[in-house]
């Protein structure tokens, strides 16, 4: 912004007046944010109240609306605040009321209303011209003593009222009632509490300043909310107790219940603070109607005014109880609680723990003992030296007597009784207007017992103010007091067992395939989704593909593995499996870019690892040149991250063809397929291990026009139960013993895997395979077929194999867990 000026007329035909307009609006903004600050946003440490509130409030104890007196419209409280007291609009101080009277938004409420007061769907009030309020028995507490200057007042907007600055409350109802506030770059949050629980946990910390805060949690285990639910996640706590920010977890109540045929039901009868039951109730039925949660088969919200009771109804064979967990996860039914303690200590705001808000109160209960007192003190006194004027007079009544029958006037009598009694004015002006009924025997003796119980109030009086020990007991008592008459039991549970339910916890671990195309589209589908069929089949459809697009990439393993996927330029990048959308057989799934953030370029290998941050583990990359490069499995650790990190330096005429994970390269080997029929196998430990950003070493010798078709890593132990199993272009395949393959030296030609004819066609894909195995065979048609590694016929290295796949040209081969244990059949065909 530039400093345009701005050019003020002022009232009196003077010379304009230039101000800069950024400094014109830095003042204005200023003012408008410490307007918000302190007059409408924070709430006062004190008493724990923003202006609205503390303005509906006085404003009703003024119009004497109090617990046994008859309800008034809230359009006339609503009227008597704005007009006297706060200068905004109508409908937020209603609104500001309506919550006071919510039992479902305030631990102890502090308005009683009558009518429609919304609804914890979400439903708002009615018009304040149909309901009617007057103070609870919470709201009315807090103006005890107010008539006895326990507060100052200050002018109201245009000074035709008084209000004040705060009010005399006897319990810390800033954490109790808690309170949110949004103000100009500040921000205040403070869930309620209970108020026997505070009240112990504020004694405790009176008893002994330098409590811990673990030992404040064993007065105070925890927020407590109007609409109950299971708080866990305590670490927050203790920390928002330490310094004013934490934040807990609160979950909803839930039990089951038998339904008939062996069926359940799950019955939700407590949710989570602050959250609309609608909007829940329609979360879950989204969820269900989506079929994103399984088992549900009706649901209803048979709630009432004697409590909420949402219901779903399951289906036979489902837990109502996992099916809960889920809807944690996936809805409101647990929510996060945050903790941010921000309140005005006089005009500043300040972030406060536990010990500042209760030493907020203390100072401020102190205070408010003090000035009560010391009014009883200055009233005591003022009743006591009339007495003693009445005492002089009636020890010398006859002369009192004939000296007022003497006086001409009244003026005359007063100064004669100075005289006479040595007394003041103030005293000589209460004999006179004695009344002659106070003068009998019994009325004497009154005036005489007053005399002596006021002496002695007098001196309890200041006694109290002289020590600062009797103001912390007598603050002490009417705390203990209060809580006693208007405490109730706990009623969220507190529950340390219960841990953060993320959608990791709620995926099952299966083994699964991940499928990729071309054109950029990755799915996740269980290994089970296909059920096996007999070689020589058609297969069937799992990805529905473009005419342009066809299969390229693809693995199994574990859901809650990391799936790397690997780009054409060299960068890896990561993503939980289960982040991969299931989208079941015959969709395309989703594109690469909206699963891993910031990738360029198109995915060529994918691979999954439990762990990224092995130091045992090692990745390897194999490219379609024939190279091969080993590299730390923790150097990779930041391939979580947008954008990935570089994996492999690739030439321009090379390219990535797998990568594979080594955990024991002393006992493993590779194996690595060609184009032109040949297939090599040496130790991996050859391949050293190297950077990321390097090239790698040669693995196999190519001859011009061949590339590297597949390869895989092999552990000695199984070398005797595994084969190598090519397929060709024309659905031809069968599975040659490892052993049958020599073992040769890193960078070889290698030795004949297959030998085509024209009915087989160029083989075109290969992989390890070995018990409990089964092979999936993708063709550019989109089609897949699932077989038994046990089907696969087992022939020499010099063969061609028998028909595997009729339809469509086989483009890619995958070996997955089998779906039942078995072995690779001898069959010869």
């Amino acid at each position: 912004m530039t400093d345009e000026t701005t050019t003020t007329e002022p009232s009196e035909p003077n010379e304009a007046i230039h101000l800069p307009a950024r400094e014109i609006m830095q003042d204005a903004f200023l003012d408008y944010s410490l307007s918000v600050i302190t007059d409408r946003a924070l709430p006062d440490a004190r008493d724990g109240l923003k202006p609205v509130h503390r303005r509906i409030l006085y404003a009703m104890n003024e119009l004497n609306i109090m617990p046994g007196s008859a309800h008034k419209k809230s359009a006339r409280v609503v009227g008597e605040v704005i007009g006297k007291y706060h200068p905004h609009g109508d409908s937020a101080a209603y609104g500001a009321a309506v919550r006071m009277a919510q039992p479902w938004a305030m631990r102890h409420p502090l308005i009683d209303g009558q009518g429609n007061f919304g609804s914890i769907d979400g439903d708002n009030a009615a018009a304040m011209r149909y309901t009617e309020m007057r103070l609870s028995k919470m709201g009315a507490k807090m103006f005890a003593d107010i008539g006895k200057n326990t507060v100052d007042f200050r002018d109201n907007f245009d000074g035709s009222e008084r209000e004040p600055e705060v009010l005399p409350v006897s319990y810390p109802n800033l954490w109790v009632n808690g309170t949110e506030g949004i103000a100009v770059g500040l921000a205040t949050s403070i869930p309620p509490h209970n108020l026997a629980e505070t009240a112990n946990a504020f004694l405790a910390w009176l008893d002994n300043p330098e409590i811990s805060t673990r030992e404040i949690v064993e007065h105070m285990p925890g927020p407590d909310f109007p609409t109950g639910g299971i708080v866990h996640g305590l670490d927050g706590y203790i920390q928002a107790l330490e310094t004013g920010r934490g934040q807990v977890k609160l979950r909803s109540r839930w039990h089951t219940e038998e339904r008939s045929r062996g069926a359940k039901r799950l019955v939700i009868t407590e949710i989570p603070y602050a959250t609309s039951k609608a909007k829940l109730v329609e979360q879950i039925a989204n969820l269900v109607k989506e079929k994103e949660i399984e088992g549900v088969a009706d649901m209803r919200d048979e709630s009432s005014k004697k409590g909420i009771r949402i219901v779903l109804d399951t289906k036979a064979g489902h837990e109502p109880d996992l099916i809960a967990i889920q809807l944690v996860a996936m809805t409101s039914l647990e929510v996060s609680v945050s903790y941010n303690v921000m309140a005005l200590d006089g005009q500043r705001p300040v972030q406060l723990g536990i010990r500042d808000v209760f030493e907020h109160f203390r100072a401020h209960r102190i205070e408010v003992i003090q000035r009560r007192t010391q009014y009883d003190l200055d009233r005591a006194l003022e009743r006591l030296h009339i007495l003693e004027g009445y005492l002089a007079a009636l020890d010398r009544l006859d002369e009192t007597i004939a000296t007022i029958r003497g006086s001409k006037d009244t003026e005359e009598a007063r100064g004669a009784l100075e005289q006479l009694l040595s007394i003041d004015a103030t005293q000589a002006q209460a004999i006179l207007d004695l009344k002659l009924q106070r003068l009998t025997g019994m009325q004497i003796q009154d005036i005489r017992d007053e005399h002596g119980d006021l002496t002695a109030k007098v001196e309890d009086l200041r006694d109290i103010l002289a020590r600062p020990e009797r103001q912390t007991s007598i603050m002490r008592d009417e705390l203990l007091n209060l809580s006693d008459q208007h405490a109730t039991a706990r009623g969220s549970e507190i529950d340390n067992s219960l841990s953060k339910v993320s959608a990791a916890d709620l995926i099952p671990e299966e083994q699964v395939m991940l499928i990729g195309t071309r054109n950029g589209y990755l799915k996740r589908l269980p290994a089970d989704a296909m059920s096996r069929q007999n070689r020589g089949t058609k297969g069937r459809s799992i990805i529905a593909l473009d005419d342009d697009d066809v299969v390229t990439t693809f693995h199994s393993g574990n859901s809650h593995d990391y799936l790397l996927a690997l780009t054409d330029q060299g960068q890896v990048h990561a993503v939980k499996a289960y982040d991969v959308p299931d989208t079941g057989l015959g969709n395309r799934g989703r594109h690469y870019r909206n699963i891993y953030e910031g990738l360029e370029g198109d995915v060529v290998a994918m691979l999954t690892v439990p762990d990224l941050d092995s130091e045992q583990a090692s990745l390897v990359i194999f490219t379609a040149g024939g190279y091969v490069k080993r590299t730390a499995l923790s150097a990779f650790s930041g391939a979580k991250r947008r954008g990935g990190v570089q994996g492999i330096r690739l030439n321009d005429d090379d390219r990535i063809v797998c990568a594979r994970i080594s955990s024991d390269p002393e006992s493993e080997e590779i194996v690595m397929t060609a184009s032109g029929s040949r297939a090599i196998r040496y130790p991996l430990d050859e391949a050293r291990a190297i950077g990321r950003t390097s090239q790698g070493v040669r693995g196999i010798r190519l001859k011009d026009g061949e590339s590297v078709l597949s390869a895989e890593i092999v552990h000695q132990d199984s070398l005797d139960t595994s084969h190598l199993m090519v397929v060709t272009r024309k659905g031809v395949g069968k599975a040659t013993p490892l052993t049958d393959f020599r073992l040769q030296s890193r960078g070889g030609q290698g030795v004949t895997a297959h030998a085509p004819n024209k009915k087989s066609g160029e083989m075109v894909a290969a992989a390890v395979i070995g018990p409990g195995v089964d092979v999936v065979l993708f063709t550019d048609e989109g089609g897949a077929n699932r077989v038994a590694g046990s089907a696969v016929p087992k022939n020499g290295r010099a063969t061609a194999g028998s028909s595997i796949i009729r339809q469509g040209s086989v483009t890619n081969l995958l070996a997955v867990p089998a779906t039942e244990d078995g072995s690779l059949s001898s069959n010869e065909d």
